[in-house]
């Protein structure tokens, strides 16, 4: 049902998408929510004949721009922009913000982004509890807001990390040690920590999804997935000099076009084919009447 009802369909994308994000898994994050605001952009014809609809999935929508957002802000890739104008522009500024390394745009785009938490645990009505020590509906929000921001802390010294070694093919350890002001022993723990970070779980699976298929088998898929390294940028330190690779694959523009022309040629022979049947029933509509007269 997921697939063949939009609303079904987009909101179990925006979960699924979530629930990458919070696993760390930013690549397959990445790709389910893209392939779910193009399915959104898809669909919306379906969607906008019920105005509450329509409200509801804009809603999600802009959530899932700003998951986007942070996942693209902590592992850079590429991004196909196949989503609505709007959302396009709106999308384009979070970015910019986030990558400006700010605290409180990532708290703010994580309120944002983020769906509605429950606490499991049972209300005790039997004794009444003081204000200070009960659980207000926004607790579990807060909760999950503030390990998010323990999270950007760690990850925002490795984002510093990435933006110097981009500079660079190779730069001694103690030089850049001296640009992040740190020590060199601390330099080697955060180059450590950032390439396992640089580890991601990648899998084409979720791809099914841009076409409507589905998330119930690229789930199990991606969760038992090997892990590889993220395809952008690797490093190794030999003795004290760091080697930078900037593994940046450019992308083939051939291969957008001759799916869009295929795309452009189902399509008319689709017209074609309707065409031809409206063709035959205006045919023999005449000749049912000339019968009848006759």
């Amino acid at each position: 049902m997921y697939h063949e009802v939009p609303t079904c369909h987009i909101t179990t994308g925006y979960y699924v998408g979530f629930s990458y994000m919070m696993m760390r898994s930013y690549h397959n994050a990445v790709s389910t929510l893209l392939a779910t605001l193009s399915y959104k952009s898809r669909a919306i014809g379906l969607i906008s004949q019920r105005a509450d609809l329509k409200e509801y999935v804009n809603k999600q929508a802009d959530q899932m721009m700003s998951l986007l957002a942070i996942c693209v802000t902590m592992i850079p890739t590429s991004v196909d922009y196949n989503i609505d104008l709007d959302k396009r522009e709106k999308f384009t500024e979070t970015l910019n913000r986030l990558q400006q390394i700010d605290e409180a745009e990532f708290a703010s785009s994580f309120d944002l982004g983020c769906p509605k938490f429950i606490s499991p645990e049972t209300p005790y009505y039997a004794k009444a509890l003081p204000i200070s020590d009960s659980i207000t509906p926004l607790e579990p929000q807060r909760q999950q807001t503030d390990l998010f921001k323990t999270e950007i802390i760690q990850q925002i010294e490795l984002l510093r990390l990435r933006s110097y070694l981009k500079l660079y093919t190779n730069i001694s350890a103690s030089k850049l040690a001296n640009f992040m002001s740190v020590s060199e022993p601390s330099l080697h723990m955060e180059l450590m920590a950032y390439k396992y970070r640089l580890k991601q779980t990648m899998s084409q699976a979720i791809d099914a999804a841009k076409d409507g298929n589905g998330f119930g088998t690229s789930i199990n898929s991606d969760l038992n997935s090997s892990q590889q390294m993220h395809p952008h940028l690797d490093f190794y330190v030999d003795n004290d000099t760091i080697y930078v690779a900037d593994t940046t694959v450019d992308r083939r523009f051939s291969e957008y076009f001759i799916l869009h022309i295929e795309q452009l040629q189902q399509m008319n022979k689709t017209l074609d084919t309707l065409e031809r049947r409206i063709h035959e029933a205006n045919v023999q509509e005449p000749n049912d009447a000339a019968q009848l007269r006759s």
